[in-house]
């Protein structure tokens, strides 16, 4: 999907750099107009990690479709960006071991940016996994996580979720999943 300027200054608001500079990038994202995401925060002093199945650019190979994957990375992150990665994350059994992930990997308030694909017709071809804002408001719900942000431009879904300290999240279902997504 490429990262806009949009989602960068996005980010850049609601980032609480009180928590740290440890980020996790979901995919090996790369900025519209040239570049990397990964060199992007590097050069604010962020200490970036990025995960992708391709490895590229610098990204530690992972397939972000298995359960319990990466246990060393359980409450390091201070923020894990979503900017169209998990709409990839196929088949729909395998999404809520995505999520569970995303929530095992921030830390104690960190926060999670997402960015993802709405039904439409500037995206009906993108992917296979819709959202909406309701699906992120249920999410929160479920994860015992706060909704921070969460609106719709340009046919995509920004939301900000954030971690309450000393939580567990409810075990998500691929059912239960695939009723609050449009697929």
């Amino acid at each position: 999907m490429g990262q806009s300027k949009h989602t960068i200054e996005w980010i850049e608001a609601h980032l609480d750099r009180t928590l740290g500079h440890r980020m996790l990038e979901l995919g090996n994202q790369t900025l519209r107009g040239g570049g990397s995401a990964k060199s992007y925060w590097t050069a604010l002093g962020v200490q970036h990690v990025s995960a992708d199945r391709n490895g590229r650019d610098g990204a530690v190979t992972v397939d972000l479709r298995t359960p319990g994957l990466r246990p060393d990375w359980s409450g390091v992150f201070d923020s894990v960006t979503n900017c169209g990665t998990i709409e990839h994350v196929t088949p729909i059994r395998c999404q809520p071991a995505i999520w569970d992930s995303v929530y095992r990997w921030l830390a104690p308030r960190g926060q999670a940016f997402h960015v993802a694909p709405t039904r439409c017709s500037r995206w009906r071809r993108h992917c296979r996994i819709f959202y909406s804002v309701a699906f992120f408001e249920w999410l929160a719900q479920r994860q015992h996580l706060d909704l921070v942000d969460a609106y719709i431009r340009r046919g995509l879904v920004f939301a900000v979720l954030q971690k309450k300290p000393a939580t567990e999240p409810a075990a998500i279902s691929a059912d239960e999943l695939r009723s609050q997504v449009d697929n």
